[in-house]
Parts: C-alpha cells; sequence; structure tokens
C-alpha cells in the first residue's frame, strides 16, 4: 500500500508530494518545470520491523515550518521528520504509542494507532496531536517548555524523562 500526501516541506514556498511504503517514504518536488518526477529524498525507518502506514503535515514545533508524522503500526510508535537544507528528511523525535502487548484481547496491538489528526485542539494556537487508537481518541498537546514562549517550542524540546518511552533522533 501507498500513501501520498501534499504539503511545503522544503522552504520553497511550493508543495512537495510525500509518498509512503511499507517501511518508508520518499519526497518529490512539486511546480517545477518538467515532465517528470524527480526523487529528492527518501526515509527508511531503523526500527525493526516498521510498518508507516500514514503520514501527515503540520507545524509541530511552532516555528512556521511543517514536519511529517510518520505513523508506525506495527510498533506502536509516532517519528517526527524534519526537512534538512541538507535535502534530506530527517527522523527528529519519535515515541511509542503505547507498549502492551495485549490490549481487550487483541494480541500485538494490532495495527495501532489507525487514524491521525493534526488540530489546535487545546485552543493555544500551537497544533496539537490527536490519535484513533483502539477504542480511545488520544491527545497529545504541542507544550512549551518552561521558559520559552510559543515560538519554535514543541516536541523537538522534549526530554527523554517526557515521554519513557521516547526517543530522540540524532543530531549529527
Amino acid at each position: 500500500m501507498t500513501l501520498t500526501w501534499a504539503a511545503e516541506q522544503t522552504g520553497d514556498g511550493r508543495l512537495d508530494l510525500l509518498v509512503l511504503g511499507q517501511a518508508g517514504g520518499g519526497l518529490v518536488p512539486l511546480g517545477v518545470p518538467g515532465d517528470e518526477f524527480e526523487l529528492l529524498t527518501d526515509y527508511e525507518s531503523d526500527t525493526e520491523n516498521a510498518n508507516l502506514a500514514d503520514l501527515i503535515a503540520g507545524d509541530l514545533l511552532a516555528d512556521g515550518s511543517e514536519e511529517v508524522l510518520a505513523i508506525d503500526v506495527h510498533n506502536h510508535n509516532l517519528e517526527l521528520l524534519r526537512w534538512e537544507e541538507t535535502s534530506s528528511l530527517r527522523r527528529i523525535y519519535r515515541f511509542t504509542v503505547f507498549e502492551t502487548k495485549v490490549f481487550r484481547g487483541r494480541e500485538q496491538g494490532g495495527n495501532e494507532p489507525r487514524q491521525a489528526l493534526l488540530a489546535d485542539v487545546t485552543g493555544d494556537a500551537r497544533t496539537d496531536i490527536v490519535l484513533l487508537v483502539h477504542d480511545r481518541i488520544a491527545l497529545y498537546p504541542q507544550t512549551v517548555p518552561e521558559g520559552q514562549t510559543g515560538t519554535g517550542a514543541g516536541v523537538e524540546q522534549a526530554t527523554e524523562t517526557d515521554s519513557p518511552s521516547a526517543q530522540k533522533g540524532d543530531t549529527e
């Protein structure tokens, strides 16, 4: 299964096409003169047995740029990807939505989370993550770390202690 999503990702003001396959995805610029698509970059999760089943783009760091939220339904992870000036998508944050092996009789947790929405649900002018997981709606509000304002604050500044299963991306 392949999913596609159009969003401005490269900072050039034009839409880019994000294409997602089983364990990775790619970014194709749109609005570029020419008759052909050219793959600009791709991304493959380094999580064992990853199954990226959905993606959604939005400003999750309150910095005016859109990041890509990729959903790994096999490992029940969310991966936050950011466009780098080196023409690549890089994971900057990953966390596990739930870790239980059995949830109400469903072994291995099923293909969850199965839907995501990015919206300002809390009314604080910051983009929040809303997930449909099993029989629940989970809300992950964008937060501002203590001592910072809303600009540029959010998921990227989170620490390992903010979520017990959080894993930041490499900073190299």
